[in-house]
């Protein structure tokens, strides 16, 4: 009987503990980014090792000024993970940023991505608020547990 329970869960069942990868048919852009977009759509390799992020590592881009107990957190989280949090505001002009933006597919409204090891987007976030990076911390364990 257990094992039935487990064959009809593993085809039948939906892991409720899923995180999404955007971009995988289209590619919607927002705002006046000018570049072409393959699909399935990753994040260039070149972009992410401009930033420093380490190859096959997942890595959360932050687009604006993170401050306050959102930072705090997001260090605590993270100090501890294989992972790559890039503060992308500090390195760079506004022309340079938003340039960036377009590369991550940033929509309007969030100012933060994940982008797994695969290089593959699964989320974006607007880190102004709690929420939002309560979301963002429950994503990370669940992209952890996969890999």
């Amino acid at each position: 009987m257990p094992v039935l329970v487990f064959v009809f869960l593993k085809f039948f069942g939906k892991n409720k503990f899923d995180i999404p990868v955007f971009h995988e048919d289209r590619v919607e852009v927002s705002g006046n980014c000018d570049q072409t977009y393959a699909v399935p759509y990753r994040v260039p390799r070149e972009s992410l090792l401009a930033l420093h992020a380490v190859e096959g590592d997942p890595t959360v881009v932050v687009f604006s000024n993170l401050v306050g107990e959102n930072k705090t957190r997001l260090d605590n989280e993270m100090s501890s993970k294989k992972m790559n949090l890039i503060l992308a505001s500090g390195l760079m002009n506004e022309q340079e940023l938003q340039r960036l933006m377009c590369i991550f597919v940033v929509p309007s409204g969030s100012n933060a991505v994940l982008v797994d090891g695969e290089r593959r987007i699964r989320g974006y976030y607007q880190l102004d608020g709690r929420d939002e990076t309560d979301r963002l911390l429950v994503e990370l364990k669940i992209l952890f547990n996969e890999y």
